[in-house]
């Protein structure tokens, strides 16, 4: 079973999409650009795998770009707003799929 969107009516629009690394974060990525959609990957670090989406996406035609940094700070969320904002205008869809929480144990 796969992630069925119609979004025949979508195109030109835009979309960041956080957790897009891996798994449901990345599966949305891909469906909202094959659909059209402008597509702001957002990873905590480098490394997580979301170049590998972004490629991926753009491989197929799509329109991606990748954007890291900490989204648990308000500076963090204005950052990726105004990067995604200033490449591809206002965002029509935020898919907040994934959060680092930080743990007691994690200190």
């Amino acid at each position: 079973m796969g992630l069925s969107l119609s979004l025949s009516s979508w195109s030109e629009r835009t979309a960041i999409v956080t957790g897009a690394a891996t798994g449901i974060g990345a599966s949305i990525a891909h469906q909202l650009a094959a659909n059209g959609v402008a597509v702001t990957v957002a990873t905590l670090e480098p490394g997580e795998g979301g170049e590998i989406v972004v490629e991926n996406i753009l491989a197929r035609g799509g329109t991606a770009r990748l954007h890291t940094g900490n989204l648990a700070t308000a500076e963090g969320v204005s950052n990726l707003v105004d990067a995604a904002t200033r490449t591809y205008g206002a965002p029509d869809v935020n898919a907040v799929v994934s959060s680092h929480v930080r743990l007691p144990s994690d200190r």
